[in-house]
């Protein structure tokens, strides 16, 4: 597409996404068994880019069908397609979450969790990180949905499974340990553990400064910044409200 005064369009993620999944799906008429995992990628794809669009239930739409296709591939063949159901059903996850459905998306996490143990029961501690992301998913799920004791469980396998990866390289596993430490302190609270809850906020606190600095302490890493700033703030509100309760002033 050009415009009036000659310059290329940026063509819309979004509407290239949708031609490619319709394309593809007249493939998939022709020759199911061939086109099928083309198919799954590409509404897997389609529902990233319509959530990066803020159009959460059309992306949430999209992720159900990805899963939907890929559960059907993993029937057919685990091995080869078990990595990528893993992928998408995080994917479905996330887009529960962002379209308020927090009993259907806690479903969605406990599996995803489950996929990523065969994951590395299969393939080894390749699919480490994947693991300790989603558990930390579920981990938030736990705590949405008021079962603080399971939340609690899981977040401390989030941080333990983190700082085994943060002692192989820090730079890229450091901003997963500070949110994990911050769930953490979340659902050590939801059980009245004030105490352990103050020490999981600090150290979340003291994660995040830490990533703050990232460009000064580590110049050769691409480490955002933004999300770092946000969650600092949060932390920093957290900590302050288990200080009150843990270190009421005199």
């Amino acid at each position: 597409m050009t415009l009036v005064d000659g310059r290329e369009a940026v063509d819309d993620p979004v509407l290239t996404a949708q031609r490619t999944v319709a394309s593809l799906r007249r493939w998939v008429a022709l020759d199911r068994d061939r086109h099928l995992p083309d198919l799954a990628g590409a509404v897997n794809n389609l529902a990233v880019d319509l959530s990066e669009a803020a159009r959460p239930n059309e992306a949430l739409a999209a992720a159900r069908e990805a899963v939907d296709l890929y559960r059907e591939l993993v029937g057919f063949d685990r091995d080869t397609h078990l990595l990528i159901f893993a992928i998408s059903m995080n994917n479905l996850t996330l887009r529960l979450a962002e379209a308020g459905r927090p009993r259907e998306g806690l479903g969605a996490a406990r599996e995803t969790v489950e996929l990523h143990r065969e994951l590395i029961e299969l393939r080894g501690e390749a699919h480490l990180p994947d693991l300790a992301g989603a558990v930390n998913t579920l981990a938030v799920y736990l705590c949405t949905a008021r079962r603080p004791h399971e939340a609690v469980a899981a977040a401390r396998e989030a941080v333990e499974l983190h700082e085994k990866l943060i002692a192989l390289d820090r730079p890229a596993h450091l901003p997963n340990l500070a949110a994990s430490l911050d769930t953490l302190a979340e659902a050590l609270a939801g059980v009245g553990r004030s105490g352990e809850a103050l020490a999981a906020a600090r150290g979340a606190v003291e994660l995040f400064r830490e990533l703050l600095e990232a460009e000064v302490r580590w110049p050769d890493q691409t480490i955002s910044t933004a999300v770092p700033e946000r969650r600092l703030a949060a932390a920093l509100w957290r900590q302050t409200m288990l200080e009150q309760i843990h270190e009421p002033p005199a």
